[in-house]
């Protein structure tokens, strides 16, 4: 019985270790949980003459595919001012620097799922000043994750299912999380396009609050 309670013992410190391991590779990370939909912290600045990099979707679940299209139409639509390096750009311009080993694709973005991040450290932050450094840019905005939240009952009733866009806005030169959020499109069905543009729709509304004038 002993043996078997020190076992477990042993366990829970070795996850616990893990998770610790894992948050101090993202950097300044709190072990509070992440905002749920429709939180956010932080500021968004005014990013009018800024040059943005806007790294592509990281991760996606349940919805369909052309995220990085849609999101790249909905920023140039609201922020005419601001210099947008789109994600088909940022990707050339890796392609053209392969000494770098850089990349903007499939980055370790997992640990803005589960708690707050103050600021990124490496690998995530080695790999967004590479790729900043590459375009010039002072500001990563960076889509954690697309997903789709299922409808569910709550205590005041049901509640309709709906994209979520994680995504947050970080200085490229310091790693520094500007702004974070977790921002909800119109109420849909899994797997429904308009809805995801919605989505992406209120997240550029949210980087971009005032629309300029062309």
């Amino acid at each position: 019985m002993k043996e078997s309670m020190g076992r477990r013992s042993r366990i829970r410190r070795a996850l616990a270790g893990t998770l610790l391991a894992a948050l101090a590779s993202a950097g300044c990370a709190s072990s509070a949980e992440a905002p749920g939909p429709g939180q956010t912290r932080g500021f968004v600045p005014d990013l009018s003459s800024a040059t943005v990099l806007v790294m592509p979707v990281q991760r996606a679940r349940g919805v369909p595919g052309g995220l990085d299209d849609e999101l790249a139409f909905q920023l140039r639509e609201r922020g005419s001012r601001v210099r947008w390096v789109m994600p088909d750009e940022a990707r050339r311009a890796v392609e053209r620097a392969p000494g770098l080993d850089a990349t903007v694709d499939r980055l370790p973005v997992e640990v803005f799922l589960v708690a707050e991040v103050d600021r990124v450290g490496d690998p995530l932050y080695g790999a967004l000043r590479r790729a900043a450094d590459l375009v010039g840019a002072e500001v990563v905005l960076l889509p954690v994750e697309v997903r789709y939240r299922p409808a569910a009952s709550g205590p005041d009733g049901a509640v309709a299912g709906a994209v979520e866009v994680v995504a947050a806005l970080i200085a490229a030169r310091t790693g520094r999380v500007i702004w974070f959020g977790v921002i909800e499109g119109a109420p849909a069905e899994r797997g429904n396009l308009p809805a995801a543009a919605s989505a992406l729709e209120a997240l550029a509304r949210t980087v971009v609050p005032v629309t300029d004038i062309r």
